[in-house]
């Protein structure tokens, strides 16, 4: 049981970190918003469901923000920044379906392109290593007749 003083500290408490996430939120600093929202909610649990709403709203708009990002790096190359961002949009935790399924999809492509690189840099080597052997094994089966 939390003493009196417990008690009013956490009201206390989540009060000035809502305030702090509306700040931070109108400032556009999304994900200082949903720190402080989810501070407020280890402050009182017994009023999380008081934040959620603004932090769903949080999360989409940082999620928004990544994506955006993400799509520029696709476009210009950057597959590692852009695989980068995708986790970075799932470490958020975001609860749009559609979202989680393109992230997830996107993450899915670069993975499975970097594991196809690297198998075809693996043959494309072994290959080559093979192709020096054979030489080799031809130059010196004609030198020494």
């Amino acid at each position: 049981m939390t003493a009196p003083d417990d008690d009013v500290f956490s009201v206390k408490e989540f009060g000035q970190r809502v305030e702090q996430g509306k700040a931070a939120y109108k400032a556009g600093r999304f994900v200082d918003a949903i720190q402080a929202w989810k501070d407020a909610q280890a402050a009182d649990p017994s009023r999380r469901g008081e934040v959620e709403g603004y932090l769903s709203k949080a999360i989409a708009k940082q999620a928004a923000l990544h994506m955006e990002k993400a799509g520029r790096a696709e476009r210009t190359g950057d597959t590692d920044e852009a695989l980068a961002l995708y986790r970075q949009v799932m470490a958020l935790g975001p609860r749009d379906p559609a979202l989680l399924r393109q992230v997830t999809e996107r993450i899915q492509a670069h993975e499975h392109k970097t594991a196809v690189m690297s198998r075809t840099l693996f043959l494309t080597l072994a290959g080559g290593f093979g192709l020096f052997v054979l030489l080799s094994l031809w130059l010196i089966v004609f030198k020494l007749d």
